[in-house]
């Protein structure tokens, strides 16, 4: 199984949030190949990747975005996305995946 993970932006809560997924898969799956990538921004573009980051939409949902938890996971076969309301929630977001 192969599966590219990108996060967007620098929050450090994302970042970790990559990592902690990472080692999920291959926690699961020693012979998973996952590998890590940084965008600035999303790339509606690239197929075949798994995207983590803040999502605007889901940031106007909460009464505060830096406070307030909310997360949306939308992934098939290791593909799609985990967004969420700020950094935090993004990685609400992988250990609930």
């Amino acid at each position: 199984m192969t599966i590219k993970i990108a996060k967007v932006g620098n929050a450090s809560a994302i970042s970790f949030a990559a990592e902690e997924l990472k080692r999920c898969i291959t926690g699961m799956d020693p012979t998973a190949d996952v590998s890590l990538m940084a965008f600035d921004t999303h790339d509606p573009v690239l197929e075949g990747i798994l995207w983590l980051g803040i999502c605007p939409e889901i940031r106007e949902m909460v009464e505060d975005p830096e406070l307030d938890d909310a997360y949306r996971i939308d992934v098939i076969d290791g593909v799609g996305a985990i967004r969420g309301s700020n950094g935090r929630s993004v990685l609400f977001g992988v250990y609930r995946y």
